[in-house]
Formats: C-alpha cells, structure tokens, sequence
C-alpha cells in the first residue's frame, strides 16, 4: 500500500468511527436504517467518498459506511444499494475474499444496485485494459470491458475536468443535471459491452469522443451503474479540494439511489 493509499485508508476509517460515535451520542429514538452503503476501506479516495456519502444524504436517503467485513453472508441486509467509489482498483480487489465477490453478485441479483465510480467501476467488471494491457477481475457484474485511461483527457495520475453528455436514456433516468459542468477525471474508464437484448448495456453519458462514460446493465432482479469520472466532484480548473459537493452531484445520486 502506497503511503497516498494508507493516508486514505486511516482518514477512512476514522471518518467511520466518527460517524459511528455520532450516531450513538445523537440518538433520542431509532432511527430509520441506512438504504445505501458506500465502501470505504483500503483503495478508497477519501475525498471522493465522503463527497459522495454528502450527495446521497443531501438527497434525503441515508448511508452507512462499509468495509471488507460487511462483504459476507448477511452484511448488505436491508441496503437497497451499494456504492464503491474511486481509488485505486487493485487495492480494493486484493483486500476482499472470493467470498466478498459471491455477496456482492447475491446483493444485485436479488434486486440490490451495485453503483462504481471509476476504481469501482474497474472492479466490477469481468476485463480491464489499462494502458493497452489486459487485466481480468474477480467480481464479474459487467461482462464487458472498461477501458482507460482515455486518451486526450488529462493524463494520469495528474486529475483534470470533463463535460459529460447525457443521452436520452440518461435523461429519462432524471441525470440531466450531470451534463451542466465539468467533473473531476483522473484515469477513468469508458465501457464495451458485450450483453444483448435485455442483458445489453445501455449508456447514460457519454465523453466528448462519444464513448460510453455512465452505463447501466440489469443483472438478474437488479442492476448495476457504472461511472468512469467523479461526479461528486468539480473539475480542478473550477475548485479545489475544500470546494463544496456540486449541486448536480446531489441530483445525480439522488436520482440514482432513489430509483
């Protein structure tokens, strides 16, 4: 684990332990239980977590906070949604068992929604190119290919911003707000699918190449959505890391959770 990696990992885990204190200490009468978890642990860009756990929450819908121990029979109980954020993909892969994998496929094929955001979007799905170089991984939900970084963006690791456009199915999904101004990139997918007919993927934005940016695929009695840039997130032309979460961020996860 790189010393970035670690850094996040225990700003991660604090941020859990915190919210995890706070809710004891607030607690007059019980509370409704958390319709969405976002994994946090190791491979987790701490920024980008919180900025998502932020959007969720500002839309009304409740987060809990999810490490490798709550990917094991039972864990995901009661959630209706699950979110792995960026990071870095191999990190996120090698912490979690084969038995965190056939969870998590339980989790969608059951009716659940798995959404990754860039690393987490690698992870999902059944090969990756990196570079020109062929990966597979373990979690198979997409049976396509996520492939990046994407050329004539900002090279990685350095980040850049990106307009998004959301196309007719995005809109339908009420993703509208996601085209209105340039998101955070830093090495993210665009997506191949390979299903057909009701397993065929279908593309919600696109980059300015006309790849497939944000794609949903059903699986089973659920679904997954899966995101190569950081909507949570400005572009760093426009604000730095203290900048608030975007007022699209909210809508688009809003609309994503709530569906």
């Amino acid at each position: 684990m790189s010393s970035a990696d670690r850094a996040d990992y225990e700003r991660n885990k604090a941020w859990q332990r915190q919210r995890t204190a706070d809710a004891t200490l607030s607690q007059s009468a019980p509370a409704a239980p958390p319709d969405v978890g976002v994994y946090i642990d190791a491979g987790v860009w701490h920024l980008g977590a919180r900025s998502i756990v932020e959007a969720v929450e500002s839309s009304g819908v409740r987060c809990r906070l999810l490490d490798h121990s709550d990917l094991s029979p039972g864990g995901l109980q009661g959630l209706r949604a699950v979110i792995f954020p960026g990071g870095w993909a191999p990190l996120q892969r090698d912490v979690n068992s084969p038995a965190a994998w056939t969870e998590i496929r339980r989790f969608v094929a059951d009716g659940g929604r798995y959404i990754g955001v860039c690393a987490g979007a690698y992870l999902a799905s059944t090969s990756v190119t990196w570079y020109g170089q062929s990966y597979r991984y373990p979690l198979n939900l997409f049976d396509g290919n996520a492939d990046g970084p994407l050329r004539g963006l900002s090279p990685y690791p350095t980040p850049g911003g990106v307009r998004l456009s959301v196309t007719e199915a995005g809109r339908e999904r009420g993703l509208a707000a996601l085209g209105e101004a340039d998101v955070y990139y830093n090495g993210g997918s665009c997506f191949v699918g390979r299903g057909t007919g009701e397993n065929a993927m279908t593309t919600l934005a696109t980059y300015p190449d006309g790849s497939a940016a944000v794609i949903t695929q059903r699986l089973g009695q659920g679904e997954i959505v899966l995101i190569g840039a950081h909507p949570e997130r400005p572009s760093p032309a426009i604000a730095g890391p203290a900048s608030p979460v975007p007022a699209h961020a909210i809508t688009f996860y809003g609309s994503l959770v709530k569906r």
